[in-house]
């Protein structure tokens, strides 16, 4: 975590997923945007998995409000939070996609 940390320039804390069915798989540094990201996997029992992704951003006051979208079979939820852009990308299926997002958003 740390070394993740201090590759993207954002703190964060390993969202324990447990109570959403989900288990942490692994994380990897990734570039989008030309800049150092980070994605935190999880899976859940159906073997599906989640992703979390992040990456620094201009920063906002407290925290914007999850928007979600859908790409094919992929849901999307994304919102900022201090000075980092954050998405939680699942099965567009999945009913809990934004409940996962919510709690993603208020543990990292």
């Amino acid at each position: 975590m740390e070394w993740l940390s201090a590759s993207t320039g954002v703190p964060f804390k390993l969202p324990d997923l447990s109570g959403q069915n989900l288990k942490f798989e692994g994380a990897r540094l990734l570039v989008a945007g030309g800049k150092p990201a980070a994605q935190l996997l999880y899976r859940d029992a159906e073997n599906e998995i989640f992703a979390i992704c992040f990456l620094q951003s201009d920063p906002v006051e407290g925290k914007t409000t999850l928007a979600e979208s859908m790409r094919n079979d992929i849901g999307l939820v994304s919102w900022q939070q201090g000075k980092a852009s954050y998405v939680v990308v699942g099965p567009s299926a999945d009913p809990n996609l934004e409940r996962i997002a919510e709690a993603v958003s208020t543990s990292i």
